[in-house]
């Protein structure tokens, strides 16, 4: 590649070596048959957008407007925000119920009622983040160390080809996936396109069910740790592992367990045109591929698209749920009519809270929510105009 190649694809990266192989099989015999909880659900039966979403009251937005300025008369910066010093004195009582719905409900909601005009730029992030560590209690960092992702198309960097750019600067469509290594994904709407650009989820756990009653077969090809992922992009240098766990009590009657779900495809077959699979990486077996099509084709008949306006925030199970968008178009001038979201990833670590995470998770997780990093308090977007490979290739 040329020097001016925005992907920046280095000699290490071309000369990447994978691992040895590791089993190709895995007992999935004492797994579920089904997972009977709220976390299995179709998108037909929350179609009512009041089934997913609480509407913050006049009472709520005082609370948010006082804990602001709480927060601000301390002099601190964003980054250092809690329950404590961002009181919220009856809203934290609903915020924590809506956390419970996040981890041992359904697995998402939306909070409506904060109005994208009533505060600065800055404001309504530390809003965001106020509101945000009543449902996790540790923000994760994302790319170089940032504590927000802004999420929109950059059209006006036409050097670049759209199929070259990182999803998040693209209006391009995504099939299903996860997000890194976080337990919980928040996403506040800022703005919305002039068309299309809808946010879909899907429920792993109701993906699952359906596979079990269906293909167990298709199951233990995801199960099975023989997936080899794109080293460029991860975080942490990989290692084949599976796309799917259960960790906890097992069993056709277990209760207590966890079906968790991870993978990103574009990982694992690359993103033609633009970015194809590094040559050196082991292909994905035609098994493989027709699990990945089986769980988008799943995932897109039990799919719902969240019904969402500006200043909603949405937050979402990562380990259960996975999401998606369709393309879209941006107004021409008017900043109303521009997708624009801004993502937080989350964890709570209360033990009633937390769900295990697998062992080959644990390095990316726990790189993603170390204590000792230093949190970049990006509050506003900032442009870029070269691109790594590795931000083409995650969502």
């Amino acid at each position: 590649m040329s020097t001016q190649d925005p992907l920046q694809l280095t000699l290490e990266e071309a000369e990447w070596q994978n691992p040895d192989p590791r089993p190709t099989e895995v007992d999935v015999g004492s797994w579920p048959t089904c997972l009977s909880s709220p976390m299995a659900w179709t998108g037909q039966e929350l179609r009512n957008p009041s089934a997913y979403t609480y509407y913050l009251s006049q009472n709520d937005m005082l609370e948010i407007d006082n804990g602001l300025k709480h927060f601000q008369d301390l002099g601190i910066w964003g980054g250092e925000i809690t329950q404590q010093n961002f009181p919220l004195p009856t809203l934290s009582k609903k915020l924590a119920a809506l956390s419970r719905e996040v981890h041992l409900g359904r697995g998402f909601v939306n909070i409506r009622g904060l109005e994208v005009d009533r505060y600065s730029t800055e404001d309504t992030s530390l809003v965001y983040i106020g509101i945000s560590k009543y449902i996790g209690t540790q923000v994760g960092k994302q790319d170089e160390g940032h504590a927000l992702a802004h999420i929109r198309a950059v059209n006006q960097i036409d050097v670049v080809d759209d199929d070259l750019r990182p999803f998040r600067d693209s209006n391009q469509p995504l099939t299903y996936h996860t997000d890194g290594y976080c337990p919980i994904i928040g996403m506040q709407m800022r703005s919305k396109a002039a068309e299309g650009g809808e946010h879909l989820l899907a429920s792993s756990w109701q993906v699952y069910n359906e596979l079990a009653a269906t293909r167990p077969d298709i199951i233990r090809i995801l199960a099975a740790p023989n997936w080899h992922f794109d080293p460029r992009g991860m975080y942490t240098e990989p290692e084949p592992r599976a796309l799917f766990f259960y960790e906890g009590e097992s069993g056709p009657g277990a209760g207590d367990g966890k079906l968790i779900v991870n993978f990103v495809r574009y990982l694992l077959l690359g993103r033609p045109p633009g970015v194809p699979r590094l040559a050196s990486s082991p292909d994905c077996t035609p098994e493989q591929v027709e699990a990945l099509d089986a769980v988008e084709a799943l995932a897109r008949k039990h799919g719902l698209a969240l019904d969402l306006r500006p200043g909603d925030i949405a937050f979402v199970n990562n380990w259960s749920i996975m999401h998606s968008r369709t393309a879209f178009r941006d107004g021409a001038d008017d900043r109303n009519h521009t997708r624009y979201w801004v993502r937080i990833w989350l964890r709570n670590e209360s033990p009633a809270m937390e769900w295990p995470v697998p062992a080959p998770l644990r390095g990316g997780h726990d790189d993603i929510f170390d204590r000792d990093h230093i949190l970049h308090w990006n509050v506003t977007p900032q442009p870029r105009l070269a691109f790594k490979i590795y931000q083409t290739l995650t969502p």
